[in-house]
Order: structure tokens, then C-alpha cells, then sequence
């Protein structure tokens, strides 16, 4: 993502969903970045603030993608499934 220009799409005080929303994206073909990661890694604390950022080119695509609802049905499902597997 070098020179390019970021928009913020969200903000967490919570590391782990963050990565959550990041890896949503990047499965998706979307490269996201989360500032404060490392801080927030290291320092578990509620109000540490943590920024997903994508280049501004995508922003359009991500915010859909976040906007998105699901099946969560299909999703239980699924996670039974993969439980069963192992």
C-alpha cells in the first residue's frame, strides 16, 4: 500500500475484532491496514483506539463488503460442520 492514499472505515477499542474485519476484507481481495496493531497486541487495554484503513481506491467496495449481511444460519452450520471434521 505504499503511496497510497488511506481512508479510515472503522475504529476498535478491541484488537482481536479488529483482525476480524481486516482479514473480511482481505479475503475479499482487499488489501486493509490496522494502525496501533502492535500497541494494542502488546497492551490489551479497552480504550486503545485501533484504525482499519484501506486505499482510498477501494474504500467504495469495502464499505460494501462490511455493509454486507450474511446467512448466519449457514454460518452455525458450516462451524458444526468443520467441529465434525476434526
Amino acid at each position: 500500500m505504499d503511496n497510497k492514499e488511506f481512508v479510515t472505515l472503522m475504529r476498535f477499542n478491541q484488537y482481536n475484532r479488529a483482525v476480524i474485519y481486516q482479514t473480511l476484507l482481505e479475503s475479499n481481495g482487499i488489501e486493509a491496514v490496522l494502525i496501533h496493531d502492535t500497541m494494542a497486541d502488546v497492551l490489551p487495554i479497552s480504550d486503545l483506539s485501533i484504525t482499519l484503513c484501506v486505499a482510498n481506491n477501494d474504500a467504495e467496495q469495502a464499505q460494501k463488503i462490511l455493509n454486507a449481511s450474511f446467512d448466519k444460519k449457514e454460518f452455525q452450520d458450516e462451524a458444526k460442520a468443520s467441529k465434525k471434521e476434526k
